[in-house]
């Protein structure tokens, strides 16, 4: 056979252990030489990243209403407790309902012997600043505000308060 170029004619090799840093020369087995600092570094701060990039994923709370606009639905359910009261007392000394809200400015006179001011001025709804809603049945009342909103049917921070107070007790 006649050699090629690029192929040794002898099959007489001899392989030598390459010499590798981390092998010992003597036993030819690998050393356990312990982490690498780079690579813990590396780990530690990809943990880190990871970590920071969870926590700002996460889903924020439901917001809820405004300062202002609890505030205001704060002070729409005092007014309405006040009218309220005011109306109960109506109906304790007349026998009936009042017509609207200015009958509880001002009283009919066949009290005679009672000087009443059940509501010395109508409190305003605090969304739309005029008097809140009054709706007069015969067998009830239903007072209250549409909301922030001003519409009816809201949710959260327009939601509608309403209360309704009976003709008998």
């Amino acid at each position: 056979m006649s050699p090629r170029l690029g192929v040794r004619a002898s099959t007489n090799w001899t392989m030598k252990p390459t010499m590798n840093p981390t092998m010992n020369p003597t036993t030819n087995r690998r050393e356990s030489g312990g982490a690498n600092p780079a690579l813990l570094i590396l780990c530690v701060i990809a943990g880190v990243v990871a970590y920071l990039w969870l926590a700002r994923a996460k889903a924020p709370p439901p917001p809820g209403p405004s300062p202002e606009v609890a505030a205001k639905y704060s002070k729409m359910r005092e007014d309405l407790t006040t009218i309220e009261s005011a109306i109960v007392l109506f109906r304790s000394d007349y026998g009936r309902l009042p017509e609207s809200l200015d009958e509880l400015q001002n009283p009919p006179e066949n009290l005679e012997s009672l000087d009443l001011d059940y509501l010395a001025s109508p409190p305003v709804d605090p969304f739309t600043g005029e008097p809140y809603l009054f709706e007069r049945s015969e067998d009830a009342i239903r007072l209250g505000s549409y909301g922030a909103d001003t519409a009816e049917g809201g949710i959260d921070a327009a939601t509608d308060l309403f209360v309704t107070i009976p003709a008998d007790e």
